[in-house]
């Protein structure tokens, strides 16, 4: 079955950061939430606590690091941070900045200096930008790592949360080895590229196509880049309604149904868009029941569930294509 066996764990499955983040993964798997890293719900059996990181799902003001204890926030000239670790338990210490990057919000990159390392020489080396070693990121992605500490030996242990532009993305687990941080497993959210395109049933595939061509190619819109942000939204909400149905939610959605019907027959102005309304029209029957059937099929749903799972989920995910202007009045 589609959903059968995930999140997958592969590597050191038995290493206690990763049973952890296996407990987690799963948490955020079973969540309401369209997106696996927040927001972040830690489940209970953890034999780790959390000490850096961000739980909330919009974090692009920035400056949203918590710090449970054990780093010292340093300022920096950009108006945000570095995170220092205090008293690191290995040969290299964790070190985390923020970097501002203004409209797209933060971005955040993992150091591992050595221990031995001074933390004025780190921040004049990091400032100079001099190529030295030491202040070449580990990790360099716009959703901060989260760190953790084990309750029963203070080591700590962090996860790459992935992209959030990548639906569904993998987590990297690192823990220490040696001394050394070193990746002890990586969680799968989805099963890999050729499982989630058998997955795709061919006529909602085909309506999706033809609901793609009504957004236009999106040249020329600068660095804002709408067009793709929307697609991207898409992305998202597809591979949930492939696999989480539950985290398919109203969120995804920016127009009621109503205002979508009303504004794309308004768009259909000539008859290449009449044509093509038409043809999205004809098609959602035909998606709608081929979604209910991969819910019955390879997630298992009873009947009545399996019809009225997949009329609400393409419903969201046929209003996720546009963003019409509200209405007067409208909610």
């Amino acid at each position: 079955m589609a959903g059968e066996g995930l999140p997958q764990i592969s590597g050191d499955a038995a290493a206690p950061e990763c049973r952890d983040a296996a407990l987690l993964a799963q948490a955020m798997f079973n969540s309401p939430s369209g997106r696996v890293y927040a927001p972040l719900q830690l489940p209970e059996g953890m034999a780790s606590e959390l000490v850096l990181g961000a739980s909330e799902l919009d974090i692009s003001g920035g400056d949203v690091l918590v710090n449970a204890g054990g780093f010292e926030k340093v300022p920096q000239e950009d108006l945000r941070s570095v995170y220092w670790e205090q008293d690191p338990a290995a040969d290299a210490r964790i070190v985390v900045r923020e970097l501002n990057r203004g409209w797209r919000g933060d971005q955040y990159f993992l150091y591992l200096p050595d221990r031995t390392v001074a933390q004025p020489d780190f921040l004049r080396a990091l400032a100079a930008d001099d190529g030295r070693a030491y202040t070449t990121p580990v990790d360099g992605e716009w959703r901060p790592p989260l760190l953790f500490r084990l309750r029963a030996t203070g080591g700590k242990w962090f996860i790459r949360m992935g992209q959030p532009f990548v639906p569904l993305d993998e987590w990297r687990v690192f823990g220490l080895a040696a001394g050394r941080y070193v990746q002890r497993c990586a969680i799968a959210f989805q099963p890999d590229a050729a499982q989630m395109d058998a997955l795709l049933p061919g006529k909602l595939r085909y309506l999706l196509r033809l609901l793609d061509e009504t957004i236009g190619p999106g040249n020329d819109e600068g660095t804002l880049q709408q067009t793709a942000w929307l697609r991207n939204g898409v992305q998202h909400v597809v591979a949930n309604a492939l696999l989480r149905p539950w985290a398919v939610s109203e969120e995804d959605a920016y127009n009621t149904r109503a205002e979508v019907d009303a504004n794309l027959s308004a768009w259909a102005v000539n008859a290449r868009r009449r044509a093509l309304r038409l043809r999205i029209l004809q098609g959602y029957p035909g998606a709608e029941h081929a979604l209910a059937e991969h819910y019955r099929r390879d997630l298992a749903m009873p009947e009545a569930r399996a019809d009225a799972e997949a009329g609400r989920v393409l419903d969201i995910l046929l209003r996720a294509h546009f963003v019409f202007p509200k209405n007067p009045g409208s909610p």
